[in-house]
């Protein structure tokens, strides 16, 4: 008889080496996952996403004045600014 508290039976077995937890989770005959993904991100991929990631911080942050002083119209005026960069980076993008 089991004591109370042994959970022992329950737990998954061991994995056999080099498996992934993804392939322990796959299910039983689904084929293996392709080629591995590898770690390419440079230091430059790494600062464009820090300054990314504080540009977006400063304007949500920012965000608060602008609704204070304008008031809900600030949202029509961000899309509008967005609809405008979503035209320019396509136009950008047919240059390249």
């Amino acid at each position: 008889m089991r004591e109370a508290g042994d959970y022992s039976a329950l737990a998954a077995p061991a994995a056999a080496i080099g498996d992934t937890l993804l392939d322990q989770v796959r299910a039983p005959g689904a084929p293996k996952a392709g080629p591995r993904l590898s770690k390419s991100l440079r230091t430059r991929h790494v600062t464009m996403i820090s300054i990314g990631g504080i540009i977006g911080a400063g304007l949500f942050v920012n965000s608060s004045n602008a609704i204070a002083a304008i008031g809900p119209a600030v949202i029509v005026s961000y899309l509008l600014t967005g609809v405008i960069v979503l035209f320019v980076m396509r136009m950008l993008g047919e240059m390249a």
